[in-house]
């Protein structure tokens, strides 16, 4: 939302554009991995331990229950990539870059004032609204310094939104935000891409599902075609 906020300015969006492309990226994989470890493992493998269960209900035993549900446990464990070491080192890379440039972001929007602008605004919007049923209670609405006061409350608000944009531009501008830009982009995409190589390399029983991964996480071919493999 911090992040998002910065496109009610009109005068930026080209300077953040590439900002706004590496978030999307980066939420598109997020979104994939949780989807997949949520669906297509745990619920599938969740419904797979119910039916073992109410299968035999009669001649189930505590040994028998224990058994089923441990075996739901190493299939998803397995399934989520959270049993080998590789798999593992492979997505904390990707999740904690995410995580950096996310945090990055966050100290960017303090750094330009736009939350301490925005808590203003709030307060400005409830001042207007109480004068304005304060001056509709009176019979004054329509007078000319109802009129007046609307008018430098307007001029007010373009004031400020014009000072938002130049703090923003300015350190949109900056040599250091762009290396911090390039940087999380060649990481995010160089972690990303090992990710992706280990996951379409593997052969075990859960192959297929992990190819719908790498499907979901490479829906333009982008990845793929960065690794050589198109």
């Amino acid at each position: 939302q911090d992040h998002l906020a910065t496109k009610e300015f009109a005068s930026i969006r080209g300077a953040m554009g590439s900002t706004y492309l590496l978030r999307q990226r980066m939420l598109h994989c997020v979104q994939n991995l949780i989807y997949y470890m949520m669906f297509e493992v745990i619920e599938s493998n969740w419904m797979h331990m119910m039916a073992e269960i109410t299968k035999d209900t009669a001649g189930q035993t505590v040994d028998g229950l224990n058994e089923i549900h441990q075996n739901f446990l190493d299939q998803t464990l397995e399934a989520c990539l959270l049993t080998d070491r590789e798999y593992v080192l492979a997505f904390t890379r990707v999740m904690q870059t995410c995580l950096l440039f996310a945090k990055q972001m966050e100290t960017f929007i303090k750094k330009v004032r736009l939350h301490q602008d925005r808590h203003q605004i709030a307060l400005q919007n409830r001042d207007r609204v109480q004068k304005s049923l304060h001056a509709r209670g009176s019979g004054l609405m329509g007078s000319p310094s109802v009129e007046r006061l609307h008018q430098e409350e307007m001029s007010e608000k373009r004031q400020r939104s014009k000072d938002q944009s130049r703090r923003l531009l300015r350190e949109v501008s900056s040599p250091e935000f762009r290396r911090m830009i390039s940087h999380y982009e060649t990481t995010f995409t160089k972690h990303l891409r090992a990710f992706m190589k280990i996951v379409t390399k593997s052969d075990d029983r859960y192959h297929t599902q992990k190819l719908n991964l790498c499907t979901r996480l490479d829906f333009n071919g982008f990845v793929s075609y960065s690794m050589g493999l198109r």
